[in-house]
């Protein structure tokens, strides 16, 4: 975890990092940018706000201007815009499982390999 600040409240279980966050998570194999970040530690829940950038097994990239992550349900949602790029052909149907959007309309896929073989 890197940030400019962290806040830490014990008797909550609650972090708040600002500035520059990065979150690498090992174990899902999942970078998460953006400029402020609420960890809830009881529910497992991560609020990203401002310049969202996630990073997933490298194969997709989501941007949004917040996303709200469930580490249990491995869930992604999010209230606005938000983008998803894929970084091969992909199925995304797999992705779309584990994206809960709250307006689905709001996001738009992209698969750099299906757009220029479409161009080709």
């Amino acid at each position: 975890i890197k940030a400019e600040k962290f806040e830490y409240d014990k008797t909550n279980s609650y972090l708040k990092l600002t500035g520059n966050v990065s979150i690498l998570n090992k174990t899902d194999n999942t970078i998460l940018y953006g400029n402020r970040v609420d960890y809830f530690k009881n529910e497992e829940k991560i609020i990203i706000n401002d310049d969202v950038k996630i990073i997933i097994e490298n194969k997709y990239t989501i941007y949004s201007d917040n996303i709200t992550y469930l580490r249990e349900k491995e869930y992604f949602f999010s209230s606005k815009f938000s983008l998803i790029i894929s970084n091969a052909l992909v199925n995304f149907k797999p992705l779309l499982l584990h994206l809960v959007l709250l307006d689905f309309f709001q996001i738009l896929l992209i698969s750099y390999k299906h757009w220029l073989t479409q161009l080709m």
